[in-house]
């Protein structure tokens, strides 16, 4: 790899759809380099970055009550993670990735589901890490969402995470005003995405990367500046 490339793992089962949406937004819109993981993977050498994509293992039945997060490759995640090298979960990614202990909290069903994209706004709590690097503390970011699934977690843990950080996007208004009633499918706190105490593992509730491209790209930016400046020395990994 030389010190202007990123080399991103995206994790799929075949005949899943999410995992194109992130191999496409990598390859072509981006130009990075991007490899598909199997879920039976035992091997992540030479990748800057796991992705979980929504939809990486499950059918809908299966989404909630799954062992997936024992699969081979979650085994290799866990030490990618532990190495301080980034891993980026998506819905199910996500779900997957509190379920292994590397995210805490839980994702949970909605009460009332709605498979239809609708629009929501995400505030920026920290934009110190790999992955929010691009953006500025307080701003307002429209994405696409499914109302299918809340993050959920216990008030002593809450207290933990605010005290180190970890929430790193809250649903709000379009005006950036922090109401329960803007969070889709009532998450707690309005918590829309978290990451670890070492801030090199990330976790957003379902988001679209096909509906307003231009909003998508963030993440994915941040992640190339963060490599990128690693690689020339700037930046030691956590």
């Amino acid at each position: 790899m030389n010190g202007l490339e990123t080399r991103f793992g995206v994790v799929f089962l075949p005949d899943k759809r999410r995992e194109q949406e992130h191999y496409k937004m990598l390859s072509t819109v981006l130009g990075q380099k991007v490899e598909y993981i199997r879920y039976d993977e035992t091997d992540l050498t030479g990748l800057d970055c796991v992705i979980l994509p929504d939809d990486c293992f499950l059918d809908d039945h299966d989404r909630f009550n799954s062992n997936a997060y024992l699969f081979p490759v979650m085994n290799q995640v866990k030490v990618f993670a532990e190495s301080g090298r980034l891993v980026y979960g998506v819905g199910d990614g996500f779900r997957l990735l509190c379920q292994a202990a590397l995210l805490p909290g839980n994702i949970l069903p909605a009460s009332s589901r709605s498979d239809g994209y609708r629009s929501a706004f995400l505030r920026t709590e920290n934009n110190l890490l790999p992955f929010t690097r691009t953006l500025s503390h307080g701003c307002t970011i429209q994405i696409q969402t499914q109302h299918r699934e809340h993050y959920n977690a216990d008030a002593e843990t809450i207290k933990d995470m605010e005290a180190h950080n970890q929430v790193v996007f809250r649903y709000c208004t379009a005006s950036g005003i922090i109401t329960q009633e803007s969070s889709p499918a009532n998450s707690v706190c309005t918590i829309a995405a978290v990451a670890n105490k070492a801030g090199n593992v990330f976790g957003i509730l379902n988001y679209s990367l096909i509906d307003h491209c231009k909003h998508n790209h963030f993440i994915f930016k941040s992640i190339i500046a963060e490599v990128t400046q690693r690689a020339m020395g700037c930046i030691k990994s956590m």
